[in-house]
């Protein structure tokens, strides 16, 4: 994850109303291949845009961080855990179509422990 940006006003507007449009936010369940073997699987928390002009994912890429490529002319911007997180609780506020998933994202982050730079299930 980079550092924190000084984000602008417009910016986080922009950003914002993109991401609701264009945007995916997802938890998903990913087999281990580290660590405990008593907890094999472990949740990650993952946002993602997927575009044909790549301008805006590049800025959200510098910006952000996380992964960019491109693949059959449609170039994809991905962002895991700590970053999504960054990226996610700057624009929230912002956000209108995609806000209570973004709420919820931000819960799920809270109540799980880290492990390897990912987000972690609790097992009870």
């Amino acid at each position: 994850m980079k550092k924190t940006p000084a984000w602008q006003r417009d910016d986080l507007i922009y950003f914002a109303g993109f991401f609701d449009g264009e945007g995916c936010i997802s938890i998903a369940r990913q087999k281990k291949t580290w660590g405990n073997k008593d907890q094999p699987y472990f949740h990650r928390l993952r946002i993602n845009l997927a575009q044909k002009d790549p301008s805006v994912l590049k800025q959200l890429y510098q910006i952000i961080g996380g992964t960019m490529h491109c693949s059959n002319g449609v170039w994809k911007w991905y962002a895991d855990d700590a970053s999504a997180v960054q990226f996610l609780e700057t624009i929230t506020p912002f956000l209108r179509i995609k806000k209570i998933q973004a709420e919820l994202a931000l819960e799920f982050s809270k109540t799980k422990k880290g492990g390897k730079d990912s987000i972690t299930a609790v097992v009870s």
